[in-house]
């Protein structure tokens, strides 16, 4: 089932950055403050200005860089427990905005011509300038190239230290790993989280996994790409599969799906390029937790999409997402967007990894494991324990957006691929008057002669798939478009 009333507008552009008067370029991308504003907004604008930075660095795949040149030379910039305040230091004007769901690191700068903001793993940091190559350093976040190592005093390298040299951090390492014991840099005993890649013919073995080498850190699409070029391409337009970078990818990678172009009149995920893209259809039991279900069953598809490959089927834990412990998302129904967000910030593992055990939960029947805790008469294992290595089994997404229109939803669900949303469940199988949202499924088609979206549903074999009219049963109203995994 799916509970609560949901607001009808909503816009949440998670990932996507649109910023007035700001053009942004990934990797050492140089931004230029607005001149022509009137001295009341200068400082405006400057927040808005860092706030879109943030927002565009922390969302970019891979580790990156951004120079922001501010038209105010008189300013204290400071960042307190994601906190950041802007003071004109000559009209003591001040701004002051909040950033959540990131890791941005506590500083200070004034009065700085250029203001670097960079990403590094989960990390964003805010400095005064980079360190050039030979300048004194403490930390490889603060060198334009990212190195800090020395024998007797660290400063900013143009390269990565070998094995058995003294470094700041694991980062200005070649391996990636840095002996805290002896202080120098070493083979690593074991992957970091971020750069286990199973399967990826460029990974190296590590403690068990395969690894993405340090010159080769980002997995994506099953292969290990630089941070420079953190996307890849199976299908480019011309030359062979590569390692893209965000422009070149944009611009040179042919998706499977139409994201330019007309739209045809029939799109169906089961049949496209004469491959089904999608995963074979569940069965969420007396458990209320279409939720989960409809969310996890838009991102499998979505990562054979991506990788332009029908057959990976990835299977994703749903009990994950019902074990969580979200307010409000449980047996007892919940919402595809907050399942979307949690798997965005925290990620979600694999089934194997946390097994659905709730099909005789909710709906009044409390048979649950003796493994889980039950709340009123909805089960919520948040006891169950996961696999001992779900820290390395961890997928995430990095877009949500709402789509609103038909057209727009066509467009997205060809483009990006499959899409939940929510419905009236008994107009929609029953034909009754649509009363309330209160199901949860999947968009994975639709067709304009006959009027209507094809809808993927949770409920094993009752129902797997079947039509809803175009603007009927609430399907286009909570519409919501998940790309990007990782």
């Amino acid at each position: 089932m799916y509970k609560k009333a949901i607001a009808t507008e909503m816009l949440l552009t998670l990932g996507v950055l649109i910023a007035a008067g700001i053009a942004l370029i990934q990797i050492k991308s140089v931004f230029y403050g607005e001149q022509d504003i009137s001295k009341q907004e200068v400082i405006n604008q400057f927040a808005n200005d860092i706030d879109s930075i943030i927002d565009k660095c922390s969302s970019t795949t891979g580790n990156t860089s951004f120079d922001y040149n501010p038209s105010i030379k008189k300013y204290k910039l400071e960042v307190k427990d994601n906190v950041i305040t802007i003071q004109d230091r000559l009209t003591n004007k001040t701004v002051q905005f909040v950033k959540t769901n990131i890791n941005l690191k506590d500083t200070t700068v004034i009065d700085s011509r250029t203001i670097h903001v960079s990403k590094n793993k989960d990390n964003v940091f805010i400095i005064g300038r980079c360190l050039e190559a030979g300048e004194e350093c403490s930390s490889s976040f603060v060198c334009c190239n990212k190195y800090c190592w020395g024998d007797s005093t660290f400063i900013c390298q143009n390269q990565c230290a070998d094995n058995g040299v003294r470094a700041a951090d694991d980062e200005s390492c070649c391996s990636g790993f840095l002996n805290k014991t002896t202080g120098l840099c070493d083979v690593p005993p074991f992957c970091p989280t971020n750069r286990v890649c199973h399967g990826a013919p460029e990974a190296e073995i590590i403690g068990g996994e395969d690894c993405c080498p340090m010159d080769k850190p980002i997995c994506t699409g099953g292969h290990c790409c630089p941070s420079d070029k953190p996307k890849w391409c199976n299908n480019p337009t011309n030359g062979e599969p590569r390692c893209m970078s965000e422009t070149e990818f944009e611009n040179n990678c042919e998706s499977i799906g139409i994201c330019s172009g007309p739209l045809p009149d029939h799109f169906d995920w089961r049949d496209v390029n004469g491959e089904n893209w999608l995963t074979p259809v569940k069965d969420q039991g007396g458990c209320g937790s279409c939720w989960a279900f409809a969310t996890v069953g838009a991102i499998e598809a979505v990562y054979n999409i991506e990788r332009g490959n029908p057959d990976l089927d990835l299977d994703l834990s749903e009990q994950n997402l019902v074990s969580s412990c979200l307010p409000g998302n449980s047996c007892d129904g919940g919402w595809h967007d907050e399942a979307s967000q949690y798997i965005k910030t925290k990620g979600i593992v694999d089934e194997s990894c946390f097994p659905y055990q709730s099909w005789n939960c909710g709906g009044g029947r409390s048979r649950c494991s003796p493994h889980c805790i039950c709340n009123r008469d909805c089960c919520n294992p948040c006891s169950c324990s996961l696999c001992s290595d779900w820290n390395n089994r961890l997928y995430k997404i990095n877009n949500i957006k709402w789509i609103r229109g038909r057209e727009n939803i066509k467009r997205a669900l060809v483009c990006h691929g499959p899409l939940p949303t929510v419905i009236d469940v008994y107009c929609a199988l029953r034909g009754i008057p649509a009363m309330m949202p209160n199901h949860a499924v999947v968009i994975v088609g639709y067709d304009d002669n006959g009027g209507y979206w094809i809808i993927r549903n949770s409920w094993g074999t009752r129902h797997p798939y079947f039509n809803v009219k175009y603007g009927e049963c609430f399907v286009e109203d909570y519409v919501l478009s998940v790309y990007g995994i990782s």
